[in-house]
Formats: structure tokens, C-alpha cells, sequence
């Protein structure tokens, strides 16, 4: 990333690092990929805005922290700036939007401060902009469809309400999506585990697919 980029770049990278902290790796994550370029992307191409879609089985629970960190500091930034002190550069804002299995790691012990961080919805208050879908269990394809339509494609309105809250669409932004792979997942390699996972790989491993496999109009 030494230029702006002439055309949409596709990276394939695993683990998707979601569950790796500042200083900590975490979940078999090692590198926090989308923060990485993120914090990188700020400085040295001028991005102002990224988006992130994080859509598997797992909360990326340190992505959204690490997000949560920036976008405050962006916005003291912003009221330093109303007060009088302006700040040497416009602070990264991000969303992240993630749509999980509420009953997995890191919230399969049901840890109050997990589960609450896995479950919010905040838009604009404090300079946040998450939102958390909890995946849902389907029989059939129309009922995945169905909630599809009402309850997941509600990532991509997020996001794109704050895209048209932070300025509108721009070159200014980029779009991250972190995938995941049921098939390669550290989890089937777990007995104790595995038989939730199994229950409902279904609806995760289609959910998880359908930004690549099936195009459809929200």
C-alpha cells in the first residue's frame, strides 16, 4: 500500500485475526489483519473511513475493541476541535459490523462483559458506529432468505448509514470482509464442542457464504 490503489483488492488471509488483541494473541489469531491495515491506511493513503463486515461463527470481539478505541479517540479528537483545539488531522472513523453465533467463543461461557459486547447496537453515540446480528437457526432456504432479508441484510444499511453519516460515499474508505470457514475451523477438533457445531453449521456455513455465492438486491 505505497499508492492508491487503482482497483478493489482481494486478499485471502487466515486466521481472520479477529480475535487478537493490541499485545495479545487470542482464538488462534495471531495478527489483527483489518486493524493492521486500518491503522496503516489512515497515515499513508489518506483513508478516512473502513468498514468492516466481520460474518461467521464467532464475535470478533477484539476487533470491536480495537475499533471502539480508535473511533474514541477520533471522537475527542473531533470535540478537542470544537473547543478550540484543532487536531493536526482528520481522525480514522470505523464501522464494524458482525453477524455471529452468540452461543460460541469467546461467549460460549456466557460472560456478562462478552456476551453485552457481542449483543451491541450503537450508531453514532460516543463516535460508535457497531452494530451485532446473533445468527438464527433455519429449516429451509426460503426461512434462511427470510431472515436474510429482515434481520441480516441489516449490516449493509448500517453501514451504509454511516457512510452518509460520516460524509458520504468516497475514495476516502475502505471495505473489509472477514469470512469464516467452519470446515477449517479450530473448534471441530474440539469433542466437547463440536457437537453444537455440527447442529448448527448449517445456517453458519451459509450465512458465511453468501456475500461470495449468491448475490441479491438489499
Amino acid at each position: 500500500m505505497t499508492s492508491p490503489p487503482s482497483k478493489p483488492l482481494f486478499v485471502a488471509i487466515r486466521p481472520p485475526g479477529h480475535h487478537c488483541g493490541e499485545d495479545t494473541p487470542s482464538g488462534f489469531c495471531f495478527v489483527n489483519n483489518v486493524v493492521i491495515v486500518a491503522a496503516h491506511a489512515h497515515p499513508k493513503q489518506k483513508v478516512q473511513r473502513v468498514v468492516v463486515f466481520d460474518i461467521g461463527l464467532h464475535h470478533g470481539n477484539r476487533i470491536q475493541a480495537l475499533v471502539w478505541q480508535l473511533n474514541e479517540e477520533t471522537y475527542r479528537l473531533a470535540l478537542e476541535a470544537e473547543a478550540g483545539t484543532p487536531a493536526p488531522r482528520p481522525g480514522l472513523q470505523m464501522f464494524y459490523g458482525s453477524l455471529h453465533d452468540i452461543m460460541s467463543y469467546p461467549c460460549e461461557d456466557g460472560k456478562p462483559e462478552l456476551v453485552q459486547a457481542a449483543s451491541v447496537s450503537l450508531h453514532g453515540g460516543h463516535g460508535q458506529h457497531v452494530e451485532n446480528i446473533h445468527l438464527q437457526s433455519y429449516k429451509t432456504e426460503s426461512e434462511f432468505w427470510h431472515l436474510y432479508d429482515k434481520v441480516y441484510s441489516r449490516l449493509f444499511t448500517r453501514a451504509s448509514e454511516f457512510l452518509d453519516k460520516t460524509g458520504g460515499p468516497g475514495d476516502d474508505t475502505v471495505v473489509a470482509l472477514t469470512p469464516a470457514n467452519m470446515n477449517t475451523h479450530p473448534c471441530r477438533d474440539r469433542p466437547d464442542m463440536f457437537q453444537f457445531h455440527s447442529t448448527n453449521a448449517s445456517h453458519v456455513m451459509h450465512a458465511a457464504s453468501v456475500p461470495s455465492t449468491r448475490v441479491r438486491k438489499t
